[in-house]
């Protein structure tokens, strides 16, 4: 009778010899039947006496190699009878048994420090280090995720599947990306010195803000097969320039940037000064304000072409020797050229530098010029003057009339036409001289052959010079228009050589004249009439009147009467201010009750620097102010006054225009002499030497006394 043993079958895992579950086995005898195999493993084995039998045993389990063994009757004696069975264990090799290795993805050296995560199907997670053999289980499907840190490098994780993982063999590589630590510093681009202000905006790749904390290194993540993408860098601080730059990885690689070390990435600024350039006149307080400057950088492209030299400019320095060619021009003065260096510059005030420029007024000439003065015993002469004269200078203002020969004037006079009339008329008085004034001495007397009252209309265009006294040795002098433009007042010899008289020529009266007032020792200059037909004059001294008598103003009305000492008057158009040059050579106005009031106090000084500035024998030529007259209808009076100082502190000739209280409301700038002022309701007249002829110019009376009521 067959001998029956049981058996169990048990499967082992090969590495730790732990059993298996869902593992099944399969017996089968020598003849090929197959045993039934009770669950779990067990099953009946029969051995016949004196008959060789054997059994081959088979386990299989799906995520481990297939194991089979053949057993026969002699086998199972030998194995130990537990629970009525004999216990055959069967070692299976698993069928994933892997290890990672973890890679330089761009050397494909291997990365110490490296560490795997390995989260399987069902969740679970082993920490793994490369080289580790682990085994990946698919009995229930599903996936797993090895992930990989390492420091200085990006986290990279690979998927792993049933279906895949025969491919990857039993050694997967998981290669990773290295992160470049980047330590940015901003430098002076001069100094080489850290600015510790600086502020740095760094964006990524997809736009997005990286944080940034102090000195410390950034790491800086570039997408995988995109190297065209870098990381931008907007970098700012006040007082430099702004830069930006885009960070390649390309450009980190030549740098030798490795793993786990920084690279120093180093920005330089450049400074930029806020400057603003003060120009005033070389030796005098006296800003010049109209003038222009260009700069021009290193490379010689223009900066700036032409601007106002007062206006704030910002100049970048990119290197320590950097320099600027900064160039003034002003009307009138030496044309300046400055290098500017970042050491030139002083240090701000309110954040601000302020370099003061010095400009030199171009060089002047001295002419010798004839005045047209009154001589108490040959009447009215000339007399040689010098004056200074410059190429250039002042304001650009507009010339209404140049005087090409024989440019001796004294006085002007101006109205805006007569009734009906809406043009512009100009007199002037013009000597002509024939004598050879080379051969003159400073203020020697000249003869004068003629002097004429000559007429311009100012219109849209200038029309020409009409001559209003005939050329005939005579001279006239002193014009003055009537309020309504009807008439013109001046002083002649042509009855007494020595004693002018006051005359009037009507505006239609071709020829001759009507005499309005003879004296028989004084002569009458300066004349002027206000709308109520009252005339106001000075009486000048001859040699027949007493000696050391003065000049005096004298009105005319019904009678003729003296009203104070004094010279030039002009009467306003009501008739109710007369202004004068005082005894003291100050400015004076007397109204119509007598009472005088000083306008200005400085002819005292102005005086003491005339002596020591001008030769004795023209000082007498030279007066601290002269031709007072009116702005009409206004409390304004313009007149020829030397107080300001030019060049070299000489006292110079301008037309100021001054308040009844002595304020100066504006003036003309020019180192020049300026002479004879005649207003209308809207312009200013003078006579001027200004760019070295003599000229008569208009400027435009301020909106601010325009608008007083």
């Amino acid at each position: 009778m067959p001998r029956r043993y049981w058996v169990s079958i048990v499967a082992l895992d090969s590495q730790s010899q732990q059993p298996l579950g869902d593992a099944s086995s399969e017996v089968v005898d020598t003849n090929g039947n197959r045993i039934p195999v009770i669950s779990p493993g067990v099953a009946a084995l029969l051995f016949e006496k004196n008959k060789s039998t054997s059994y081959t045993i088979t386990t299989t389990h799906s995520d481990y190699q297939s194991q089979s063994i053949i057993v026969n009757k002699k086998d199972l004696q030998a194995i130990r009878i537990h629970d009525d069975k004999r216990q055959l264990s069967l070692s299976l090799t698993p069928r994933h048994r892997v290890k990672f290795s973890v890679l330089d993805e761009k050397t494909q050296q291997a990365v110490e420090g490296a560490e795997i995560c390995l989260k399987g199907p069902d969740s679970s997670i082993q920490t793994l280090n490369p080289g580790e053999l682990v085994t990946l289980r698919f009995s229930q499907g599903g996936t797993y995720q090895a992930t990989v840190s390492c420091p200085n490098y990006e986290p990279f994780t690979q998927k792993i599947t049933k279906e895949n993982a025969k491919n990857l063999g039993s050694e997967i590589p998981l290669a990773i990306k290295a992160l470049y630590r980047v330590r940015f510093s901003v430098m002076d681009a001069e100094s080489g010195k850290v600015i510790p202000n600086a502020n740095l905006d760094i964006r990524d790749p997809q736009g997005d803000k990286v944080s940034t904390q102090g000195t410390a290194p950034l790491f800086f993540r570039f997408p995988k097969g995109e190297p065209q993408l870098g990381f931008h860098v907007a970098v700012t601080c006040p007082g430099y320039e702004s830069r930006q730059a885009t960070i390649m990885e390309s450009a980190l690689d030549s740098l030798g940037t490795k793993p786990g070390y920084a690279t120093d990435v180093n920005i330089s600024l450049s400074p930029q000064l806020p400057l603003r350039f003060v120009v005033q006149e070389a030796g005098l307080d006296r800003k010049l304000k109209q003038t222009t400057m260009t700069i021009t950088d290193s490379a010689g492209k223009i900066v700036v072409e032409q601007v106002p030299a007062n206006q704030q400019q910002t100049l970048t320095y990119r290197t320590p020797n950097e320099t600027y060619s900064v160039v003034m021009a002003y009307k009138g003065f030496h044309t300046l050229t400055i290098p500017l260096q970042r050491r030139d510059v002083p240090l701000p005030v309110n954040g601000i530098s302020e370099i003061l420029v010095e400009l030199k007024p171009d060089e002047y000439v001295e002419r010798a010029d004839v005045m047209i003065v009154h001589d108490r015993k040959r009447g009215t002469v000339g007399r040689i003057r010098h004056a200074r004269r410059y190429l250039r200078g002042g304001a650009n203002l507009r010339a209404v009339h140049v005087f090409q020969d024989n440019p001796w004037v004294r006085g002007l006079a101006v109205t805006v036409g007569g009734i009906g009339e809406k043009i512009t008329r100009l007199a002037f008085a013009q000597a002509f001289v024939t004598e050879d004034l080379t051969q003159k001495k400073k203020g020697e007397l000249v003869s004068i052959d003629s002097c004429v009252i000559n007429e311009i209309s100012l219109g849209k265009s200038n029309g020409g010079v009409a001559q209003l006294t005939p050329e005939d040795g005579s001279i006239d002098i002193d014009p003055f228009y009537s309020p309504d433009g009807e008439f013109l007042l001046y002083a002649t010899n042509r009855q007494d050589p020595v004693k002018p008289i006051l005359v009037r020529k009507g505006r239609r009266q071709r020829i001759g004249f009507a005499m309005i007032h003879q004296e028989s020792k004084w002569a009458v200059l300066y004349p002027s009439i206000d709308t109520k037909g009252t005339f106001v004059f000075q009486f000048t001294p001859t040699e027949s009147s007493t000696v050391g008598q003065r000049p005096t103003i004298g009105k005319l009305d019904k009678f003729p009467a003296r009203i104070t000492v004094g010279r030039q008057p002009q009467v306003n158009r009501t008739g109710d201010k007369i202004v004068y040059i005082g005894d003291d050579g100050n400015v004076w106005m007397i109204d119509k009750d007598g009472r005088a009031n000083q306008i200005t106090e400085d002819a005292q000084a102005i005086a003491q620097d005339l002596d020591k500035q001008v030769p004795p024998e023209e000082r007498d030529l030279f007066a601290p102010y002269a031709n007072p007259t009116w702005i009409p209808d206004k409390d304004y009076i313009v007149v020829m006054g030397m107080a300001a100082k030019g060049r070299d502190q000489y006292r110079q000739e301008d037309i100021y225009i001054l308040s009844l209280s002595g304020e100066q409301k504006w003036k003309t700038e020019n180192l020049s002499s300026d002479r004879f002022p005649v207003c209308t309701d809207k312009m200013i007249y003078f006579l001027s030497n200004r760019n070295d002829e003599w000229s008569i110019y208009a400027v435009d009376i301020p909106n601010e006394i325009l608008r007083q009521e």
